[in-house]
């Protein structure tokens, strides 16, 4: 099967449904940051810390935060 120029970009040869749903993924963990972010904030943590713990926290806990609805 081959693609027409409107299904992906010259530049990069990726299809434009592969960046749409890297972009969708990025924006959700991007979402999901702040939230934790917001949420450390709120107990009391400062800015800095809280980053120090996002960067440390895992992918099950990112993924679980996730699926508690934390957006």
């Amino acid at each position: 099967m081959t693609l027409s120029s409107t299904e992906y970009y010259v530049s990069t040869g990726e299809s434009k449904e592969a960046t749409r749903a890297r972009q969708a993924k990025y924006r959700r963990r991007q979402r999901l940051a702040m939230a934790l972010l917001h949420a450390a904030e709120a107990r009391g943590l400062s800015g800095g810390e809280a980053i120090a713990v996002l960067q440390n926290a895992d992918y099950k806990t990112l993924q679980e935060c996730q699926s508690r609805g934390i957006r």
